[in-house]
């Protein structure tokens, strides 16, 4: 595994404007591909999410704020729900492979995945 974000902290928000397949970990900690959901992060700060998880709206605002030195966190505001942020850990699985977003409660340079929410995968149509 490549830690993106230990190699290349450069890594922005603007980088994460695309359209992401949202997949949850199994009780093992394994991510389950037998299921995703559509999440789209737009340049202006809006998201769209199909089907939404129960704590979200299809709809509502982004964005990520840097916690010093260089853990993100990434935050939700759906519309008539309070915000929702978590440290986001972007991780390469291959060096040259695609950038895959971990939406998890501890820093970035704490022990990673043992208390993942989900992993965001981008959706090959859409990765440049």
């Amino acid at each position: 595994m490549y830690n993106y974000a230990a190699d290349e902290a450069r890594y922005t928000p603007d980088a994460m404007c695309r359209k992401w397949a949202i997949k949850y970990p199994d009780e093992a900690g394994d991510i389950d591909d037998s299921y995703c959901e559509l999440l789209i992060l737009s340049g202006d700060g809006s998201y769209s999410w199909t089907p939404p998880p129960e704590w979200a709206a299809e709809t509502g605002r982004w964005w990520v704020t840097r916690h010093w030195p260089d853990n993100l966190v990434l935050t939700f505001q759906p519309e008539h729900k309070p915000a929702q942020g978590h440290f986001v850990v972007p991780i390469r699985y291959k060096k040259d492979g695609p950038v895959h977003l971990n939406w998890q409660r501890t820093r970035g340079d704490a022990v990673l995945f043992d208390d993942r929410i989900w992993r965001a995968d981008p959706l090959a149509s859409d990765y440049s």
